[in-house]
């Protein structure tokens, strides 16, 4: 009894990605002196295991999806008997059954400025297997991700975490793609938001210190600078290895700072071309203002009192001069501006809840550039007041 040197050949029949049963057929080495009448012991090893015999056999697994563990070991024999060995793995065997290799990358994430929450972007995939999207965000235990959101394929890809505090704290995101088989792919690249604060420098510097955006690569942070009088405006630019800048000279009065990037890739999130309505390409930070550190180094000219305070669904605002021409600006505890009332005449003010988060908040009123009085308020969601 010996073993022939060549290997016998083992081929599947036609499968389609999602199928359990399978059929395999054995091929014997028919050219080094075997003599028929063939025997055939199929060992089918792993998640389902089983035996078999026959030249073609039909394997029925509990997995669409094999475990790479899966194999087969094939003994042939043959009429005097000589043996033939053949082992595999199925997924060697058939390397596109039931594994989800469409590993799902997010474009980018930035600062929805309309809600102030993170938005996630990604493009479509154009596997027709894939049913839905898996976005994971990073607990605070540092490489621990929790399912955040099951996205349905097909839907405008962008997603805004309403969960998220941009202006407290940076957040970490992946995704995978769940195929219609329920196979779950590797996760892409993380990704991670910047998280820009302000301070005082030598007056009047404003120092700015934001996180580094992680998960594309990038040239350069650009500085954004926005004023009473002159808008959002570009005042500079560092490395992508710089997370500081001191701006030395700022105009005076109410001032916003961001950080944007620019990627390299334009995200599309939706199957169609790209159009000037669906394009993403930068990410923005939080707003951060310089209203906090105005409030607590300057000496205002009047004051303001608002009634009752705390309040639940409104309350009036007293300034202890009369103003002219002034604005009011309410910004909350992180030094976002929420609201702003122009050209104030009176020395009281109503102002409504709103949809406003109960929570501290500053008030401002600014004229010329310059702060006349300050307040603050708490709204509270007890209707004690």
């Amino acid at each position: 009894m010996f073993t022939f040197a060549q290997l016998p050949a083992v081929t599947a029949g036609n499968y389609s990605r999602c199928d359990t049963c399978f059929v395999f057929s054995a091929h014997p080495d028919t050219i080094n002196g075997n003599f028929p009448l063939y025997t055939y012991q199929w060992i089918f090893t792993g998640a389902s295991p089983a035996t078999d015999t026959g030249q073609t056999v039909t394997y029925c697994s509990s997995f669409a999806a094999f475990p790479y563990a899966d194999s087969l070991n094939l003994t042939i024999t043959d009429g005097i008997g000589q043996h033939q060995y053949y082992f595999n793995t199925l997924t060697s065997l058939m390397p596109d059954l039931g594994i989800n290799t469409t590993v799902q990358q997010i474009c980018i994430i930035s600062v929805d400025t309309a809600v102030n929450k993170n938005m996630i972007v990604w493009d479509q995939t154009t596997d027709p297997y894939i049913s839905s999207y898996h976005l994971y965000k990073e607990t605070t235990t540092t490489g621990v991700y929790s399912l955040l959101k099951s996205i349905p394929c097909g839907t405008f890809s962008i997603f805004t975490d309403t969960s998220s505090q941009p202006d407290v704290k940076s957040a970490r995101y992946r995704m995978t793609t769940l195929d219609s088989c329920g196979s779950e792919s590797l996760p892409g690249t993380s990704h991670k938001t910047m998280h820009l604060t302000i301070n005082s420098g030598i007056p009047p510097a404003w120092n700015l210190v934001w996180e580094n955006y992680e998960g594309i690569s990038f040239l350069k942070y650009r500085i954004w600078r926005k004023s009473i009088d002159s808008g959002w405006q570009l005042i500079d630019s560092v490395s992508a290895s710089s997370t500081t800048y001191s701006d030395l000279t700022p105009p005076d009065g109410l001032l916003d700072y961001a950080i944007e990037i620019l990627s390299p890739d334009i995200c599309s999130p939706s199957l169609k071309s790209q159009n000037a309505f669906t394009r993403y390409n930068s990410s923005w930070s939080n707003v951060a203002t310089n209203v906090i550190s105005m409030i607590s180094e300057n000496t205002p000219l009047a004051t303001i009192d608002v009634h009752p305070n705390p309040f639940h669904t409104s309350a009036t605002i007293h300034i202890s001069i009369a103003p002219k021409e002034a604005d009011l600006v309410i910004c909350n505890l992180y030094g976002q501006k929420i609201k702003t009332i122009n050209w104030v005449m009176e020395e009281e003010i109503n102002i409504n809840r709103g949809n406003l988060s109960a929570g501290i908040y500053f008030v401002r009123l600014v004229r010329a550039n310059d702060v006349i009085a300050t307040g603050k308020f708490v709204i509270t969601d007890s209707r004690d007041d």
